[in-house]
């Protein structure tokens, strides 16, 4: 486990040494991250899914131990945010951090320890969570901040989510079972291959410490939700509903991961606490590096 966290330790930590001394414009850190997020981390999605066979894989007692845990722990982390005196704003924030997970750190895991068969779990996995974790997201903001929605919006939403596309092109290769030019294949494998890397290091450089003292009190809330409510509750579905092997370890190590980067960008546009989500990734993602060792 140690072997299979470390190299995602010093990555994250190259990052943020990179961010403080590397003499790289900020410019370049919004570039990666929306690199990675647009065109790498799709790729790898639609890769990893398009050579999977679905039909093998119980997804359907997947989902039924991942998607109750995330309804549940939203209306939770609504409710107890609101109890400790969050605004609506800051209970969107603890939503978001409660529920959310990091794809590249996900990945990167799963594919140290379990290596192909690990990455295309943890992309069937998200094919499924990634769309229902948006949906969740996008209601919270609606609920709880009077950020008007529709319907409409929230299919548009969806619609045009680069990982949500990506998980759908990726099933639909895979179930159509329709045969893929090999110049797109290794092409995809290609930027497949950079994109938990230079997630990573983007990680790495969105880490603030001192966003931490803000907001001490939610945060440490969605922090404890997070990576010990929410795994704790899939590990006793996963259990009750028999599955296990690498299917039951990846989709661990997904419920065990901090929140995503992403929702910093979704708390601006949509009017999130953003700084208090900001102080979220940093808090998680150093706390995930020691308790992801009790869950996998």
């Amino acid at each position: 486990m140690i072997e299979a966290i470390a190299p995602l330790v010093v990555l994250i930590a190259f990052g943020a040494w990179l961010k403080r001394y590397g003499r790289l414009a900020d410019g370049f850190w919004a570039g990666a991250e929306r690199l990675s997020y647009m065109v790498l981390l799709p790729a790898l999605l639609i890769g990893s899914l398009a050579q999977t066979d679905l039909t093998m894989v119980a997804v359907d007692r997947l989902a039924l131990a991942v998607l109750p845990v995330l309804l549940v722990v939203a209306v939770i982390s609504a409710l107890a945010a609101r109890a400790i005196g969050c605004g609506g704003p800051a209970q969107t924030s603890v939503v978001q951090g409660a529920i959310r997970f990091n794809n590249f750190i996900c990945f990167g895991l799963a594919a140290g320890l379990y290596g192909t068969l690990g990455t295309a779990m943890a992309a069937i996995l998200s094919a499924f969570v990634v769309p229902t974790v948006n949906v969740i997201v996008v209601l919270s903001f609606a609920l709880l901040t009077g950020h008007r929605t529709t319907p409409l919006a929230v299919a548009r939403q969806l619609a045009t989510n680069p990982l949500v596309l990506a998980c759908v092109i990726g099933a639909a290769l895979s179930l159509s079972r329709l045969p893929i030019p090999e110049a797109a294949m290794t092409s995809l494998k290609l930027l497949a291959q950079a994109s938990i890397g230079v997630g990573l290091l983007c990680v790495g450089a969105g880490l603030d410490v001192r966003a931490v003292r803000r907001d001490l009190w939610p945060v440490a809330l969605a922090t404890g939700l997070k990576l010990l409510v929410v795994p704790a509750l899939v590990a006793i579905l996963l259990r009750w509903l028999g599955v296990g092997g690498v299917e039951a370890a990846v989709a661990l190590i997904l419920a065990a991961t901090p929140t995503a980067p992403s929702s910093y960008v979704l708390a601006r546009q949509l009017g999130g606490d953003a700084p208090m989500v900001a102080a979220m990734i940093t808090l998680q993602t150093l706390v995930a590096l020691v308790t992801l060792q009790i869950w996998v």
